[in-house]
């Protein structure tokens, strides 16, 4: 890659750029991307605060329909402790799965986003600039999830309202 393609792929990333141009090198090259860590730590919050918001609500999607399978068919068919054992399962399954592909679809992203940009103008710094724009993070949606959870886990706890 060019330095200005560098450039262009940083403005995207900004945090942890290095890591993710690594990855995108890999991606270009054919090679398999990492598994990511960050991902399998901190789950859905890596989601919203690469501002993955599609698929954060595919994730919660997917949670959501197995706390409906988990409340209206396992807890009647197995053992507290089992199920237990198989929430853990699932979720320790999905993260995991997450933190394997998560890298190629997040590169795939940034590329689609670059093309995108240079589609809209020809302008490099007006491409850096959109680049810049629709890539990044956003502290702002990771804050503003774990407040709506504390939310509904205080209201469910002590019924506030």
């Amino acid at each position: 890659m060019s330095p200005a393609e560098i450039a262009l792929y940083r403005s995207f990333f900004k945090a942890d750029a290095d890591y993710y141009i690594s990855q995108l090198e890999k991606y270009q090259s054919g090679k398999r991307t990492s598994f990511n860590a960050t991902v399998f730590a901190n789950g859905l919050l890596w989601f919203l605060y690469r501002k993955l918001y599609k698929e954060s609500l595919l994730i919660i999607g997917l949670i959501l329909l197995y706390m409906i399978l988990h409340f209206t068919i396992i807890l009647h068919y197995f053992s507290q402790t089992t199920a237990v054992f198989i929430f853990l399962a699932f979720i320790t399954l999905l993260w995991t799965t997450m933190g394997f592909v998560v890298n190629r679809l997040y590169i795939r992203k940034a590329v689609a986003i670059v093309q995108k940009a240079r589609q809209e103008t020809t302008d490099p710094p007006g491409i850096m600039r959109l680049v810049s724009q629709r890539g990044g993070v956003n502290l702002w949606a990771v804050i503003l999830f774990l407040l709506m959870v504390v939310l509904a886990v205080s209201y469910s706890v002590y019924k506030i309202g």
